[in-house]
């Protein structure tokens, strides 16, 4: 397994400036709740290990916050610096610098128990909810094929891959499988 280089970042930002999870904007529907920097002052998002290269640290719309890997519990083949952004709000927002777990919600990666990768909805903990999750809205197919697509290079990151694999593990099997690699959308 090798590491995605900071092309291979690119490519799958490209990817998925492309496509949106809903054919509407959703922000509409719960006030942007997870841009809402003003009412949640922690909202931000881990990067994933070299996803920062293809970010510029100056960039007025994030603050950019460094902690060690191994003392945040990340798996241990996560080494060194993690990289944690905070959005400085809708107002200055530029879409296409969205990390991609911001790109890729509400859809999460999720390894089976047969080891074969899926999208689910995020289970991420978050301190509002996501009308999208609540009511497991219909995900567009373009969306979750892109979507998975993009986790399918992720995963071949070993660092990567035990994360999805860790986080996979703790929510069990148990879960609503919007998306796999036959091609087929499960969320109808």
């Amino acid at each position: 397994m090798a590491e995605i280089t900071e092309e291979q970042y690119r490519r799958i930002y490209e990817m998925l400036d492309r496509v949106n999870p809903v054919l509407f904007d959703c922000g509409k529907i719960c006030g942007s709740s997870c841009c809402d920097v003003d009412n949640y002052k922690d909202m931000g998002m881990y990067l994933l290990p070299g996803e920062e290269k293809v970010h510029d640290m100056e960039d007025p719309c994030f603050e950019w916050l460094t902690d060690d890997a191994g003392d945040l519990g990340f798996p241990p083949s996560w080494k060194g610096k993690v990289y944690f952004i905070k959005c400085h709000g809708t107002f200055l927002c530029e879409r296409e610098k969205r990390p991609i777990q911001c790109r890729t919600y509400p859809a999460a990666p999720h390894i089976d128990r047969d080891g074969r990768l899926c999208l689910v909805y995020s289970d991420m903990d978050v301190p509002y909810v996501c009308p999208i999750i609540e009511a497991e809205a219909e995900l567009g197919s373009r969306f979750l094929k892109t979507t998975y697509d993009a986790w399918k290079i992720l995963v071949g990151d070993r660092r990567i891959y035990d994360l999805v694999k860790e986080r996979s593990l703790y929510r069990g099997d148990d879960v609503k499988v919007l998306y796999t690699d036959d091609g087929v959308q499960h969320n109808s």
